[in-house]
């Protein structure tokens, strides 16, 4: 009888799964290789994707920027014409509050009462030298501070005459400060 004898029998063997767990590591490997450069390309992608929207986003950005530097010369402008308008406003106000004061004080002197050196203050104090040449007309402007029911534009609140005088042959003369209620 004839028996077989196989020496290789283990060598083959051993040879063959030294031979399939090389080519499991290599397909492995080529498969991590592979992963590898699928996350290194992704990787470059985005990092392209990125620097490309970056100079998109920084072109918009010196685009507003010079938008912006246009609109600068308009907003000083406008600034300058609203403090010049608040200013005009605070004059034209200022002027009508002094045009009523000054309707209300002629609105106050009788007939016969001159008046010279006129101040008015910025709060409604008016000042000025008054004279007359009767004692008659002195009193009615002293009766009409008294009573103070004119048909004024403006109420006095306070009336200070000060330095009434009166010389032989010359006129009354007297210094007045008004103060008035200002709306």
């Amino acid at each position: 009888m004839k028996l077989n004898i196989n020496f290789l029998k283990d060598y083959v063997l051993k040879t063959r799964k030294k031979a399939q767990k090389h080519f499991f590591i290599r397909t492995w490997s080529l498969l991590a290789l592979v992963i590898y450069g699928v996350l290194v390309v992704a990787v470059f992608s985005l990092h392209l994707l990125a620097k490309k929207t970056n100079e998109v986003v920084k072109t918009g950005i010196k685009k507003e920027e010079s938008l912006i530097e246009e609109l600068r010369s308009i907003e000083m402008k406008q600034v300058y014409l609203t403090a010049k308008t608040k200013s005009l406003d605070e004059v034209l106000s200022g002027k009508k509050q002094h045009q009523q004061i000054v309707e209300t004080l002629l609105a106050l002197l009788p007939r016969g009462v001159s008046i010279s050196d006129l101040k008015i203050d910025p709060d409604g104090a008016v000042s000025f030298s008054a004279s007359c040449t009767s004692f008659r007309s002195l009193v009615d402007f002293f009766n009409i501070l008294k009573t103070n029911e004119t048909e004024l534009r403006l109420k006095i609140k306070k009336a200070d005459i000060s330095g009434v005088s009166y010389g032989l042959e010359k006129n009354y003369s007297f210094d007045v400060i008004l103060f008035f209620y200002l709306s």
